[in-house]
């Protein structure tokens, strides 16, 4: 991997959604980890607001890297238990 990420540790969660967890430092600037798993040219980010003010530009800005006719959005929602209703669910539609 490029982009100063090293260190890399894959885990595989099994069950009947099996998927790849990855673990370490910096992992977002790393586009080469995305690619795999796009699947479409439409990406929408959900996130909490916390990781939003810490993560969200790196990530959308590594995302825009990865293909010029990508469409991107985001969405942030609250974080806060009180907040995960079926009412915020409701937004994401």
């Amino acid at each position: 991997m490029s982009h100063g990420v090293s260190d890399i540790h894959q885990v595989q969660v099994e069950g009947n959604h099996p998927y790849s967890v990855y673990v370490g430092y910096d992992l977002i600037t790393a586009p080469d980890l995305f690619v795999p798993h796009l699947k479409s040219n439409q990406i929408c980010v959900i996130c909490a607001k916390p990781l939003a003010d810490l993560y969200l530009d790196t990530l959308l800005n590594t995302l825009r890297s990865l293909k010029a006719d990508l469409q991107l959005d985001y969405l942030v929602m609250p974080d806060q238990d009180s907040h995960k209703t079926l009412d915020a669910a409701d937004t994401l539609w």
